[in-house]
């Protein structure tokens, strides 16, 4: 997954924040800002992968000065969510997963956060294969928990002993579907339910008529009943003479 762009974000007149690939010229500053923002160390493999295809990384500059970080990589769909490691076998459909996302301190608040992440949707949206992108949160982060359900992200469940290292060890498993995939499913929805066995109409066995099975007094009931109107019933000589009453000339009354 490699993009080229660079995204630009003016937050006031003076106020600039540019969001720009990973390349081997900067990826020091992506280790430099982890070392900062997370208590957890990554290996020398997690900064070289990040320069291959089927990974992501972004860093937010606000003036010129690199303060924040986004790093993803694309997954077998699901594989966030299971706990065997054979789900990283090859998969035609795809997730993208959140690994890291972290702005230094004093520059929060400030929606380079947001652009980051919203930088990584929109490329998610351009890979037909990836369905949702996916991301833990640990439990008693609430901060965390408030800024991602406010950009749409849903939480599927809980996973137990999820980091090794840092207490709570609980975290929660959130995701959010790409464009094309939000779509897909509304479409899914607002077509009918699949005809169940149950509502197969029933067949009926074809019978051969013959025209002396026909019965006669019916036919002839139908002949004769086709068009029932009698025009010399009770009914019709009385409306035929009101009829005629309201077509005379009435005396014109005048008072005085």
């Amino acid at each position: 997954m490699t993009v080229t762009m660079e995204a630009v974000v003016n937050t006031a007149s003076q106020v600039q924040i540019s969001i720009q690939p990973v390349v081997p010229d900067n990826i020091s500053k992506v280790r430099n800002l982890n070392s900062v923002l997370f208590p957890v160390r990554y290996a020398k493999t997690f900064y070289e992968n990040l320069l291959h295809p089927g990974y992501f990384g972004r860093l937010a500059y606000f003036n010129k000065q690199c303060v924040g970080t986004i790093t993803c990589c694309k997954q077998p769909l699901g594989y966030a969510d299971a706990k065997a490691a054979e789900m990283r076998e090859p998969s035609e459909r795809c997730e993208m997963y959140m690994m890291t996302l972290g702005v230094l301190a004093p520059f929060r608040r400030m929606g380079i956060a947001q652009s980051l992440v919203q930088c990584a949707l929109e490329t998610a949206a351009q890979d037909p294969s990836i369905e949702r992108v996916a991301l833990h949160v640990q439990v008693g982060n609430d901060d965390a928990l408030g800024f991602y359900h406010k950009l749409g992200f849903v939480t599927t469940h809980t996973i137990d002993q999820y980091y090794r290292h840092i207490e709570p060890a609980q975290a929660y498993d959130k995701s959010k579907e790409t464009t094309q995939q939000a779509e897909a499913t509304k479409a899914k929805q607002t077509l009918p339910p699949p005809l169940e066995e149950d509502d197969e109409f029933e067949e009926f066995e074809k019978e051969d008529w013959d025209e002396s099975e026909e019965d006669k007094e019916d036919l002839a009931l139908w002949d004769k009943d086709w068009d029932d109107d009698d025009w010399e019933d009770d009914f019709s000589k009385q409306l035929r003479v009101e009829l005629d009453k309201l077509s005379q000339p009435q005396p014109m009354s005048v008072s005085n």
